[in-house]
C-alpha cells in the first residue's frame, strides 16, 4: 500500500499548490523592479515548464521523484533533495528529543496510573493527560516561551545552535505526544492486569515488581508500541507549527515558507519526504509486532 499512498498524497498536494491563486513567477522576478516584467515571466515559465498541462507536470515530477530527483528549487534555485536534506538533521534532532520527552515520562506514567487505578496519582496522571491532549501546540509553545523566556530569562525563546535552544521546543512538541501514550500505557496495562495469568503469578508469590514488568508489560507492548510508532512519525514529520513558533530551521518550516512562496516542486520534495518517513516508521512498527508477541507471524 505505499506506492498507492505516496502517488495519491503527492496528487492531493500538487493538486492544491495549483489551485491557490497567484503567479509562482512572481517569486522568481527580481523584487527591486518593483512590476512584472512579461517577457521575463514568459521566458521563466519555459524554463521551469509552468506553460505545461498540469497533469504533464505531474507525471514530470513523478518521474524525476522514482530516479531520486525531485526537481530544483524556485526560491533557492538549488536541487530540492539538498535542500531537504540540510533541514532534515535540525527536524530529526527536535522530533528525537521529543520522542525520548514523550517516551521517558510518558510510559512510566502510564504504568503508575494503572497500577494505582483509582488512586490521587491515577486522578493527576490522567488529568494532566487530558490537558496535554486538548493544548493546542502554538499556544503551549507561546506560554512556554512567556515563562522560560521572557519571565525567567533562563531559556532562549527560540533559534538554533546550542542544546539549550533545544529545550523548550521539544517539550512544546513531545507534551501531547506524551499524555497520549501515557493514556495507552494506562489502559493496556489495566486490561493485562484483569488477566488470569496475572492472577495466577501473583499467587505463586512473584514480587509485585515481576508481576508488573516481565510479565504484565511485556503482554502490553503491542498497542503501546502501535501508538509509539505513530507518534514517532508525527514527530520526526509534523513539527511545522512547532518549528515555525520558536523559528527552527528544519523541513517544517521550510514547508510553510515554500507553500507561501508557491515554490511547488519543493513543497512536493517536502511531501514525498514525509509520507516516505511516516511510511517507514510505521513498516518498522509492524515487523516490531513478530518479534514482541510469537503470536504474531504472517500467515498464508
Amino acid at each position: 500500500m505505499l506506492l498507492p499512498l505516496v502517488v495519491g498524497i503527492t496528487l492531493v498536494t500538487f493538486v492544491l499548490m495549483n489551485v491557490i491563486p497567484g503567479d509562482p513567477t512572481i517569486s522568481l522576478m527580481d523584487p527591486k523592479r518593483g512590476q512584472l516584467d512579461p517577457q521575463a515571466a514568459e521566458r521563466i515559465r519555459q524554463r521551469w515548464g509552468l506553460n505545461d498541462p498540469a497533469y504533464l507536470q505531474y507525471l514530470k515530477f513523478l518521474f524525476n521523484a522514482v530516479r531520486g530527483d525531485l526537481g530544483f528549487s524556485f526560491r533557492f534555485n538549488q536541487p530540492v533533495t539538498r535542500i531537504i536534506l540540510e533541514r532534515f538533521p535540525a527536524t530529526l534532532e527536535l522530533g528525537l528529543a521529543a520522542l525520548v520527552i514523550a517516551t521517558a515520562v510518558g510510559v512510566p506514567g502510564g504504568i503508575a496510573a494503572a497500577v494505582r487505578q483509582g488512586g490521587w496519582l491515577d486522578a493527576s496522571l490522567m488529568g494532566f493527560c487530558v490537558a496535554g491532549v486538548s493544548m493546542p501546540v502554538f499556544w503551549l509553545g507561546l506560554l512556554l516561551m512567556y515563562l522560560f523566556a521572557v519571565k525567567l530569562g533562563v531559556l532562549p525563546a527560540g533559534g538554533y545552535g546550542s542544546p539549550s535552544f533545544l529545550v523548550l521546543p521539544s517539550l512544546t512538541l513531545g507534551l501531547s505526544s506524551m499524555a497520549m501514550l501515557s493514556r495507552m500505557t494506562r489502559s493496556a496495562m489495566l486490561e493485562v492486569l484483569r488477566q488470569d495469568y496475572i492472577r495466577t503469578a501473583r499467587s505463586k508469590g512473584l514480587a509485585e515488581r515481576v508481576v508488573v514488568y516481565k510479565h504484565a508489560l511485556r503482554n502490553a507492548l503491542v498497542p503501546m508500541v502501535t501508538v509509539m510508532g505513530v507518534q514517532a512519525g508525527w514527530l520526526l514529520t509534523g513539527a511545522v507549527i512547532t518549528e515555525n513558533v520558536f523559528g527552527w530551521p528544519g523541513v517544517g518550516r521550510l514547508l510553510v515558507d515554500c507553500i507561501g512562496q508557491r515554490d511547488l516542486p519543493v513543497v512536493q520534495g517536502c511531501v514525498l519526504f514525509t509520507v516516505g518517513m511516516f511510511a517507514l516508521v510505521n513498516l518498522v512498527v509492524d515487523v516490531l509486532y513478530a518479534y514482541i508477541d510469537p503470536r504474531i507471524r504472517l500467515g498464508r
